[in-house]
Formats: structure tokens, sequence, C-alpha cells
């Protein structure tokens, strides 16, 4: 079934998506400073994430520190943790539900419309946490663009773009999962079944 290899190619990519997420959330890597010109590439290193920031010396030596206190976070912090750990729920949710409703399973093996719907709403739940996902990567990035006019200066770091890469990937994959089988795959045939050919007035008889 055709159907049936689109749903474990989107379920896959979702799953991916969902990696990429988690993964992004928790790497320290969000952003960086911003060398200045003429600078020596052997400096010390400061680096942000969402729940801790880091410094990495010349040796390489790298010191974390987490972040104690909520009230002093900024509010980009806030936003980006919220957004990213909805994320995350929105796509778990999407993932159980399409495991209940992939045509390979034999969950709902008695209602065919029943299963198609299931892994239909999974894949809208995939697609809101890409969404998700894109919206509040890209709307931390414009913070940082916007700190350049305040002085600071910072750069883009690599738990961005597994971000970024998490996001297209749940959205491709729920795009493959929100498919709909064919109409004619989804209703009772109505051919008759069983039934015997009706002969002609006349050629019953020998």
């Amino acid at each position: 079934m055709a159907n049936s290899g689109i749903q474990i190619i989107g379920y896959v990519l979702a799953l991916g998506g969902l990696a990429a997420s988690i993964a992004a959330t928790f790497m320290v890597e969000w952003k960086r400073d911003a060398p200045k010109e003429g600078e020596n590439n052997s400096r010390n290193y400061h680096y942000s994430g969402l729940w801790e920031s880091c410094s990495v010396d010349r040796t390489g030596t790298r010191c974390c520190e987490p972040y104690t206190s909520i009230i002093h976070l900024t509010i980009e912090l806030h936003v980006a943790r919220a957004g990213m750990l909805l994320n995350i729920l929105l796509s778990i949710c999407g993932l159980l539900l399409t495991t209940f409703g992939l045509k390979c399973t034999k969950c709902l093996d008695g209602n065919r419309l029943a299963k198609n719907r299931v892994v239909m709403a999974g894949g809208i739940f995939i697609m809101s946490s890409g969404l998700l996902s894109l919206s509040t990567t890209s709307w931390y990035a414009n913070t940082i663009v916007q700190s350049f006019d305040q002085g600071k200066r910072y750069e883009f770091a690599s738990a961005m773009f597994v971000s970024w890469t998490g996001a297209v990937l749940a959205l491709v994959g729920g795009a493959f999962l929100g498919i709909r089988c064919p109409a004619n795959s989804e209703r009772p045939s109505l051919r008759p079944q069983n039934l015997q050919p009706v002969s002609k007035s006349g050629t019953d008889y020998v």
C-alpha cells in the first residue's frame, strides 16, 4: 500500500524532528560571543543556552554554570524555554496518536476511517510543533540580531541550526502523515458481492 509507505516516511521524519528539538533545547550553544575584527581566534569564548552558560578558554577547558535565578532571566529565555518545551510536548502527543493509526499497526483495524483520522490528527499536532519550534527559534534569532544595536555582539550557535532542522523535519513529516487516503479506501465497496449474473429472458431454456 503506497499510503502506508508515506506514513512510515512521515513518522520517521517526525521522530527525527522530535530528537532534534530535544537535543537543541538542552544544548548550551544557542548564542556565542561574536569575535571583533582583528581578534585572535585563540581567545576565550562565552556560550549561552536556555538552561546554562559556558566559557571556553584558550586551552579548550569548558566551565559551565546553570541559571540559578528564574526572576533575573531575560524575557527571551523565558519565551524560548516555554516554546521549545511546548513544541516537544506537542510532538510527543502527535507521535503517540500516529502510532495508533498507522496502517502497519493492529489498532483500530476494524475501522479504516478512524485510523486515517487518528493519523491526520497526529500529523496536525506534529506540524503545530514544527511551526512553534520554527517561530520560537526565529524569534530568539531576532533578539540576537537586535542586540547588535545595544552594543552586545553575539552570533548564532549550533543549537539554533539544530532547532531549525528539527522544525523542518516536523513540518515535512506532519504533512506526510496528514495526507488522506483515497476516498475509495475510506468507504466500503458498493459493488454487490456474491450475486450471480441475471440471465436474460429465454436464455435459461436448452
